[in-house]
């Protein structure tokens, strides 16, 4: 008889063992399902590849800073796109880029696409920046029949 207790005791803890690691499994697998899915951190990379999330400010031509974009204000900055207005700035480079004039005028900016930013998983990164002019305009050198004519686009996009 006492090896019936025994035995029927080691069921029950064998039981409630099997039972305590089944809710944990449970456990862990809902969590696993109702865990919310980890959404990427949308940027822009500034001149040196750094990824920059609502800048103030941005420029457009590394090489030189001849194009920025300063004082921006966010009103968007989601997965389908990233919305602001600011300050555009601009080198004309007359009579040099040296000693060139600066224009500055205001700027309605959108930002869209999206590409995986190397080096930094979970990053994604606008690929459009277009810029729309609703006063002054800026000048925008073409080639056009082998003569360098200016033109004074009512928006200007870059793939940045």
């Amino acid at each position: 008889m006492k090896l019936g207790r025994i035995a029927v005791g080691t069921i029950v803890i064998a039981c409630s063992a099997l039972a305590g690691s089944l809710g944990l499994a449970l456990a862990a697998n809902a969590a696993t399902v109702t865990a919310p899915a980890h959404s990427p951190k949308f940027v822009v990379l500034d001149c040196s590849y750094k990824p920059e999330v609502k800048p103030k400010d941005y420029t457009l031509t590394c090489a030189d800073d001849g194009l920025r974009l300063q004082g921006l204000h966010w009103t968007r900055w989601t997965s389908r796109g990233a919305a602001g207005t600011g300050t555009f700035y601009e080198n004309l480079c007359m009579p040099s880029c040296a000693d060139g004039h600066i224009v500055h005028m205001p700027v309605r900016v959108t930002l869209r696409g999206s590409a995986a930013v190397k080096g930094y998983p979970g990053e994604r990164q606008y690929t459009t920046l277009t810029a729309v002019f609703p006063r002054k305009r800026p000048t925008v050198y073409k080639r056009e029949h082998g003569k360098i004519v200016a033109t004074h686009p009512r928006s200007w996009t870059f793939h940045i």
